[in-house]
């Protein structure tokens, strides 16, 4: 499929085709895959999907404890209610 590693962690591959660049991060068993091409992300989820027992979970929202939020042109990532979380067991301990 054409993916190296991307130097960013053993779990991040990357590939640069067709003037686009797709990244996959994998954790255990999930997938996260990005792309400035909406077609390449389907090409590639149908070619991983022949080969792999896959569900689409569809757009980001929530990973590993990170919320992901999309606005009109930017991606950001917070961990914003896990502060609050921690802060709220912290406060309780005392």
């Amino acid at each position: 499929m054409g993916f190296s590693n991307s130097g960013a962690g053993h779990c991040v591959y990357v590939r640069s085709q067709k003037g686009t660049k797709v990244f996959i991060g994998i954790f255990v068993d999930d997938l996260i895959m990005l792309s400035d091409s909406k077609v390449e992300l389907t090409e590639i989820k149908a070619t991983l999907s022949t080969a792999l027992k896959m569900k689409d979970l569809g757009e980001i929202k929530y990973y590993l404890c990170i919320t992901v939020v999309r606005d009109e042109d930017k991606l950001s990532i917070h961990q914003k209610y896990w502060h609050y979380v921690f802060l709220g067991r912290s406060a309780r301990q005392y």
